[in-house]
């Protein structure tokens, strides 16, 4: 029954009835997401682990302050990154943040075989890509994971960022241009990786 459920509906009756098995579900669905957002935040994917588990112990202990007017992903994520703001004002952070760890976080991978050429090809571009992704500012690159790795709207991350939606997209939109003209020459790399 639980894996019918909607995220919202499963945590509201955890948040019920304590029926450990819901929360279990909730983990089994949302686990490798919120490691995967973590692991590229923080730039650490050790400290990602400790995280989340810091993530899922708000999520059960605070099970019942869920009320059910936003998205269960918005409550998960606002959790996770006021965690992460925490462990970055603890001085826990790494020197080099972010966007340089996906090998080692799992589930990133298409599936697709590639032969050499492609394969490096496409390690050039993701290189080019996470130098540039890496000098942004900690929001902004949350900004980014969240609409782009975990496909939340403009909306939801307003929400998750206590900001206007139409703030959101401005901000989404004035990296997306800022990070335009140093991955220019990368341009016609990524479309060939695209076909």
């Amino acid at each position: 029954m639980e894996g019918q459920m909607s995220d919202r509906d499963l945590m509201l009756a955890f948040a019920a009835d304590c029926d450990e098995r819901k929360f279990v579900e909730l983990v089994r669905r949302w686990d490798e997401r919120l490691l995967r957002f973590l692991a590229r935040a923080a730039g650490d994917a050790e400290a990602a682990k400790d995280l989340r588990q810091d993530v899922l112990v708000r999520v059960y202990q605070y099970a019942a302050t869920f009320d059910g007017r936003s998205a269960f992903s918005t409550w998960l994520f606002r959790i996770a990154i006021n965690r992460l703001h925490t462990w970055r004002r603890s001085g826990q952070l790494r020197q080099e943040r972010g966007f340089e760890l996906e090998a080692s976080v799992p589930g990133n991978g298409s599936g697709r075989v590639r032969g050499p050429e492609e394969a490096a090809l496409h390690d050039e571009v993701e290189t080019a890509v996470r130098k540039e992704l890496a000098l942004l500012d900690a929001n902004e690159q949350e900004l980014l994971l969240l609409r782009f790795q975990q496909g939340l709207s403009y909306r939801e991350i307003g929400e998750i960022v206590n900001a206007p939606e139409t703030t959101v997209k401005s901000r989404v939109y004035s990296t997306l241009h800022r990070l335009r003209e140093p991955l220019a020459c990368h341009r016609e790399s990524m479309r060939s990786l695209e076909r």
